[in-house]
C-alpha cells in the first residue's frame, strides 16, 4: 500500500461498519445455533453483494427470529469483540474534534452498548430497528427504514453530510460500505477481520492488519498528526504509521 496522505484538509465526519469493522464478529450470525452454517452463506452472499442487503436481512431474521433476549446478549458480544485499535482510533478522531459514527446494517439495539464504549451517543448510532412483542418475541422490522433499502449506507451519509461527500469518510469491510464510496472523499476498506477480494480490488485504500491502528494515519492532515504527539493517542498513531510503511 503506498503512504500517500490522501486527506489534505481535515475531515468533518467519519463514519464506521460495526460488523467485521469497529467489532471482530458478524452479529446475526453471532446469535444463529443450529442454523450457523446457513446464515453464513446467507451472509457471505449479501457482502459479496449477490444479493441485495435488504433481501440478506429478511432471510437471516426469518430463520432466527431473535428475541430481545439474545439482542441484549448481543450488545455484550459487541463490546467483548472490539476491534484492536478501535477504541484508540475513535477516541484520537473525538479528541481532534471530528464526529464519529456507527452506521452498520446489524440491529441498532445491539450495537448501542459498542457505540456507548466508544464514547458515541445514541444520536451516533445508525442501525436496523426490529420490532418485538410484550414477550420479547421478534416480530419483523420496517421495510422503508434507510438502512434496509437500496444503497442504505448512502442514504444514511448523504442525510448526515447534506449530499456533500467532501469531509466525509467511511471505513467497512463489505459490499454495502463500497457502494456508498460514491458519497465520502474517503473510503477505506478494512480487512483485517474479514478479507474480501472484492472489497480490496475496488477499494483505494485497503488495511489487511487485524487492528484498526492504521485507518488513523490516513483519516489525518499531517497537521492533525502533529497534535497528536506527546498526548494520550501517540503510541496509536505510531503503532499505524508503523504499519503502513511495513
Amino acid at each position: 500500500m503506498t503512504t500517500a496522505r490522501p486527506v489534505t484538509r481535515p475531515l468533518r465526519l467519519v463514519a464506521f461498519d460495526c460488523d467485521s469493522t469497529l467489532a471482530a464478529l458478524e452479529g446475526v450470525d453471532e446469535i444463529a445455533s443450529r442454523l450457523a452454517d446457513e446464515v453464513a452463506r446467507i451472509t457471505a452472499l449479501g457482502m459479496r453483494g449477490e444479493i441485495s442487503f435488504r433481501e440478506s436481512l429478511e432471510q437471516r431474521l426469518a430463520l432466527l427470529k431473535p428475541s430481545r433476549e439474545k439482542i441484549t446478549g448481543l450488545g455484550q458480544r459487541y463490546v467483548e469483540a472490539m476491534t484492536a485499535g478501535g477504541r484508540e482510533v475513535v477516541g484520537a478522531l473525538r479528541f481532534l474534534g471530528k464526529r464519529v459514527v456507527m452506521i452498520s446494517g446489524g440491529i441498532r439495539d445491539s450495537l448501542l452498548p459498542l457505540g456507548r464504549e466508544l464514547g458515541m451517543g445514541e444520536d451516533d448510532v445508525f442501525g436496523v430497528s426490529v420490532q418485538f412483542d410484550a414477550e420479547g418475541r421478534y416480530q419483523g422490522f420496517d421495510p422503508d427504514q434507510p438502512l434496509v433499502r437500496e444503497r442504505g449506507k448512502a442514504r444514511v451519509i448523504r442525510e448526515l453530510t447534506g449530499g456533500d461527500p467532501v469531509g466525509a469518510a467511511l471505513i467497512g469491510d463489505g459490499f454495502n460500505d463500497l457502494e456508498a464510496a460514491p458519497d465520502v472523499e474517503l473510503f477505506i476498506g478494512f480487512g483485517g477481520v474479514e478479507h474480501r477480494e472484492e472489497i480490496q480490488e475496488r477499494a483505494a485504500w485497503y488495511v489487511t492488519q487485524p487492528t484498526l491502528a492504521p485507518v488513523l494515519p490516513l483519516l489525518l492532515t499531517g497537521q492533525e498528526c502533529e497534535a497528536l504527539v506527546g498526548g494520550e493517542f501517540e503510541a496509536v498513531l505510531t503503532e499505524g504509521r508503523r504499519l503502513l510503511e511495513g
